[in-house]
């Protein structure tokens, strides 16, 4: 038969995998399979040939299936290409392949050398005997090649399928009678007594069933396993307890003290433990041996000590003051020596007889004379708004509180009120400020308010043309200021300059100031001081804007 016609069967006998048979090639059931994740890869490992006339995927596994050397194959269907591989394929990352659509990989049928089988059973005649494990007999046994059997022209198995040799009878042991051991040494003497001199007791000895030992269902020793013989315990003489004798006289008597005529002291008298006396170590007498007795000792009485008694009364509360809310004055107690009073040439008492204690004396409070205070502010306001000249009469007190006069005491003496006539320091009434027009109360316009008659910005604007602004910008400021009565801007002073008569001359202070521009100027004028600042009512914090009847606030206006 020629290659192409073994082809030809195997294409057809093994078409899808399925099972045939020849006299010289087995597909049996043929586990031949595609596998998942070598789809669309080649593999380039243990290429052993490549064919490229393989119709179909069942030609190309029947001619892998010929050599025991292909483990695995590949086939493209578009170009007929069979690849057989003579390693098994495992996981494409153990492996080397390429990416290659329609290109496949499986798995295919190796020739299946055959395998011994487990030994059977041995197989032979009996045991003649019916004991001892030591016996054996000649027996046999088989094997077969079944594990697994030769398939796809794999080789037969080369080893030997029966063997035969001795195989123990598996017999049980044969039974082993006891026998007795030597007899072992006498053991301790045992005695039922603790004394006497013809006390006796017992010794045993014993033996075992070991020489051998029953074993296999051998028979026990019949013989007996213990002896016992009697023996003198050696003991002395039994103990004798001792027993007390008669008391003997009383003795002499002792006193512990050496006064009082209730002084008692002790006499004493004995017996011993002689009736009998303890022997063979007996037990001592367990009663007393000594008995004692209390007896006056008939001295006379003892000097006595003095004790102090408890305290007296307080005594009367004697004051050195007579008024005062704190005053305090003192009260005393007694005690004396009675308690008991000293006798029989006793000592008198150490103690301190005598206690005084201090007690405000509850007056009422001593008289406080009056004392004047400070002076206070000045009070009074100018009635006009202009004017350098003008003056007010202004008003100034204080009080007879320091202290208040009280609990009687006198009233002050000093003069309590002040008069004096002060400049207004208001400016000249021929200069009126930057304003858009005169008012009685009101005015319309943002940010406007009626001050001394004239609509003006408000204290926290500046005029600039026809607008009230919080800053002049490009125009910079002029020589126009809006006066505030009762108005300071409190923590900014730039610059400060005394005796200033008029706010007319604060004001030109301010215009003429070099060494910073000057917008805002408080004018003091009690105490004739002109404070200048280069900080606006708007760019200050609302705390540092606060009144005051004694200054007036200058506002400088834009260019």
């Amino acid at each position: 038969m020629t290659i192409s016609e073994m082809l030809l069967i195997l294409m057809i006998t093994c078409s899808d995998f399925g099972p045939v048979k020849s006299s010289a090639i087995f597909c049996s059931v043929c586990e031949v399979k595609p596998l998942p994740d070598f789809q669309n890869k080649r593999v380039s490992e243990g290429v052993l040939w490549t064919k490229t006339d393989m119709t179909s995927r069942a030609e190309c596994a029947a001619r892998c299936s010929l050599f025991r050397v292909i483990k695995s194959f590949g086939y493209k269907e578009a170009s007929e290409e069979c690849v057989a591989h003579t390693v098994p394929l495992t996981t494409p990352a153990a492996m080397t392949y390429a990416s290659e659509s329609g290109f496949n990989m499986y798995s295919t049928c190796a020739p299946v050398d055959g395998g011994v089988s487990a030994w059977a059973q041995w197989t032979g005649p009996a045991c003649p005997q019916t004991c001892g494990p030591s016996h054996t007999i000649m027996k046999t046994r088989i094997r077969t090649c079944t594990n697994p059997v030769p398939d796809k022209g794999g080789a037969n198995c080369t080893e030997s399928l029966s063997e035969t040799g001795d195989v123990s009878c598996g017999l049980p042991e044969c039974p082993i009678d006891g026998g007795v051991s030597a007899w072992g040494a006498w053991g301790t003497l045992v005695c039922s007594q603790t004394c006497g001199t013809t006390a006796t007791g017992t010794r045993t000895r014993t033996r075992t069933c070991t020489n051998p030992a029953p074993a296999y269902g051998g028979a026990d020793c019949s013989e007996t396993l213990s002896s016992t013989t009697s023996e003198n315990c050696g003991f002395s003489s039994c103990q004798v307890d001792g027993g007390v004798s008669a008391w003997g006289a009383w003795g002499t008597l002792l006193c512990s003290q050496t006064c009082g005529t209730t002084a008692t002291g002790t006499r004493t008298r004995t017996r011993t433990c002689t009736n009998p006396a303890p022997a063979y170590g007996g037990a001592d007498c367990s009663e007393t041996l000594s008995s004692t007795t209390s007896e006056n000792c008939g001295f006379s009485s003892c000097p006595v000590d003095g004790g102090v008694s408890a305290w007296g009364a307080w005594g009367t509360l004697v004051c050195s003051l007579t008024c005062g809310t704190t005053a305090t004055g003192t009260r005393t107690r007694t005690r004396t020596c009675n308690n008991p009073a000293p006798a029989y040439g006793g000592a008198d008492c150490s103690e301190t007889l005598s206690s005084t204690t201090s007690e405000n004396c509850g007056f009422s409070s001593c008289p406080v004379n009056g004392g004047i205070s400070s002076w206070g502010s000045w009070s009074g306001s100018c009635s006009q708004t202009c004017g350098p000249t003008l003056t007010v009469t202004k008003t100034r007190t204080r009080t007879c509180t320091n202290p208040t006069p009280s609990n009687g005491g006198s009233d002050c003496t000093e003069s309590r009120t002040q008069t004096s006539n002060v400049n207004c320091g208001l400016p000249s009434c021929t200069s009126p400020p930057p304003h858009f027009g005169t008012c009685s109360s009101t005015c319309s316009g943002t940010n406007v308010v009626c001050n001394n008659g004239y609509c003006v910005c408000s204290i926290m604007y500046v005029k600039l043309g026809s607008s009230c602004v919080q800053d002049c910008g490009g125009s910079g400021y002029g020589s126009g200021f809006t006066i505030f009565h009762d108005k300071v801007l409190n923590g900014y002073n730039d610059r400060t300059v005394d005796s200033i008569q008029t706010i007319d001359a604060c004001i030109s202070l301010c215009q003429a100031e070099s060494g910073f521009t000057c917008i805002t100027a408080d004018y003091q004028h009690q105490s004739k001081t002109c404070y200048l600042s280069k900080t606006a009512w708007y760019d200050a914090s609302a705390s540092s804007a606060v009144s005051s009847t004694t200054y007036h606030q200058v506002i400088r206006n834009c260019a």
